[in-house]
């Protein structure tokens, strides 16, 4: 019997199933919709359906790199048993290939986390992905932090020539940055990226602390802009005290390694995530 995408379609309807999943079940009972959904509910497909309202506020965050783009992604689930499950772990690298390597993956990507809801007994979903779009002179680091991975970054820089890509000094840095980058998650990369309403809220605020100091108006304006620099140190990646060493900022330590390689260095961005924090950087 010939089964079409319509037949596909009004069974995933019914069930929440998915395409693969549907079209397989009409398959082997010959277009009985009845049976193809009873086969489904044996497969554990409608129960993974149901799962769909439950709160997922677990998962583990995963990365992929490839030449031309890097994926950062969050793959959330209900427990944080289920985040350390292997077959969690390994959904989670496999989404971020997909989507590293892939420009139309919205199916593949459903079908296999229905699978393995299916499998796991929980709602999973994929909460969010970033991606970094990478030139000819870029090279990138992914990071994911500790066993559980509930934190991880990718972060990107631009090498000038071409011919440093290669350099270890480079290599090991971009190494620490990642690493800098999950533990501190900037909210900017530099002050200039800064938005200026954020600074002109900032600078409110600042300007009400003072207020009680009874200074002029100079000085007042002095004491903003001295806070309004220490708290871009605060949450600018480039002015933040490098994590390997304190007494130098990012920027500091970059400006260094460029000299000591004979190379223009410049970050070019980064995406960070934490496990359940709606925070994207």
């Amino acid at each position: 019997m010939n089964i079409t995408s319509n037949d596909v379609k009004k069974l995933r309807e019914q069930t929440g199933a998915g395409i693969m999943d549907c079209k397989r079940a009409l398959t082997e009972s010959q277009g009985n919709f009845t049976k193809a959904e009873r086969l489904l509910k044996e497969r554990g497909m409608v129960a993974a359906a149901a799962r769909k309202e439950r709160i997922t506020n677990e998962g583990r965050i995963a990365c992929s790199l490839n030449q031309n783009k890097a994926v950062l992604i969050e793959l959330a689930c209900e427990t944080d048993f289920a985040a350390r499950n292997e077959k969690f772990i390994q959904l989670s690298q496999q989404i971020a290939d997909i989507i590293a390597s892939s420009k139309n993956y919205k199916n593949e990507l459903e079908e296999k986390i229905l699978s393995a809801v299916s499998i796991i007994k929980e709602n999973i979903t994929l909460r969010r992905s970033a991606t970094l779009n990478l030139a000819d002179q870029d090279i990138v680091e992914g990071y994911i932090h500790g066993e559980e991975g509930r934190a991880g970054c990718i972060v990107a820089i631009s090498c000038t020539p071409k011919t440093t890509l290669e350099n270890k000094q480079i290599h090991a840095f971009l190494h620490d940055l990642a690493l800098h980058i999950t533990a501190f998650r900037p909210k900017f990369l530099r002050p200039e990226d800064v938005p200026m309403s954020y600074i002109q809220e900032q600078k409110e605020i600042f300007t009400k602390q003072t207020e009680s100091l009874n200074k002029a108006p100079q000085i007042i304006q002095n004491i903003v802009e001295g806070k309004l620099k220490k708290h871009f140190k605060e949450i600018c990646c480039t002015e933040q005290a490098f994590v390997k060493d304190e007494k130098n900022s990012v920027q500091s330590i970059l400006q260094t390694l460029a000299k000591n390689t004979h190379t223009t260095l410049r970050i070019v961005g980064y995406k960070v995530f934490l496990a359940g924090d709606d925070d994207v950087c």
